[in-house]
């Protein structure tokens, strides 16, 4: 069962929660989230779709605006549309990423992560993949509060470029995914000279396919997240 894009979605705030309405559909699906955070020390103290934590992965944290990035993921997720929503330990500038796929694997399926802060544009981050036909899902802000003004690379699928946070600290944020095909090594990111020289902070992660006459359906679960670290 191939991996294929389900929807994305974007919001941003200057508050201490932050929450959109999303819509799933499909079978084996995957909700995958990032949430970008103007400072280095607000906490994020839940992140939910549908009232269900989801599974925290890793944060990004650097001198970078913004200083965080922090990526979750939820493996089946509720069909149709529910509240896609976080809760941080104070207001901040700050913006929710949400990207939905179907066709992955519902057990085991989370295979890796990597993050960086590049400070040279091309901002890019590279990734290695264990079986074929995963899906790789970038999630990255710089300092540049304008949207529409990042180039992916080749290979790389464009989601969202848009403005994170809603306050005098507001920032860009770029959402995107690749389907490479083949296990290996695969390098993915974007083109922005008009960055400052903190870069900007980047998070990958890499989920695997469903194979057919393999389906297990996992229950919706997650792990609390207890962030503040980076």
């Amino acid at each position: 069962m191939a991996i294929a894009l389900d929807a994305s979605a974007s919001k941003a705030a200057d508050s201490n929660a932050i929450s959109m309405n999303y819509a799933t559909a499909g079978s084996n699906r995957l909700l995958v989230s990032f949430m970008t955070i103007d400072d280095t020390t607000t906490a994020i103290s839940t992140m939910q779709y549908g009232g269900v934590n989801m599974t925290y992965v890793t944060t990004i944290t650097s001198a970078a605006t913004p200083n965080r990035v922090a990526a979750f993921y939820l493996v089946n997720p509720a069909s149709g549309t529910n509240s896609l929503s976080a809760a941080m330990s104070g207001s901040q500038d700050v913006g929710l990423f949400g990207v939905s796929f179907t066709g992955v694997k519902q057990v085991s399926g989370f295979d890796t992560s990597t993050r960086v802060n590049d400070t040279t544009s091309p901002f890019q981050n590279a990734i290695t993949t264990a079986e074929a036909n995963e899906v790789i899902v970038f999630g990255a802000g710089d300092d540049d509060a304008t949207a529409g003004a990042r180039t992916p690379d080749a290979g790389t699928t464009e989601l969202q470029d848009v403005i994170h946070g809603a306050g005098a600290g507001d920032y860009g944020a770029f959402l995107g995914y690749r389907l490479p095909g083949a296990a290996g090594s695969y390098t993915q990111g974007y083109s922005n000279e008009s960055v400052f020289s903190d870069g900007a902070n980047i998070i990958q992660m890499a989920f695997k396919e469903e194979v057919a006459g393999t389906a297990n359906v996992k229950p919706p679960h997650s792990m609390l997240p207890l962030l503040g670290v980076g």
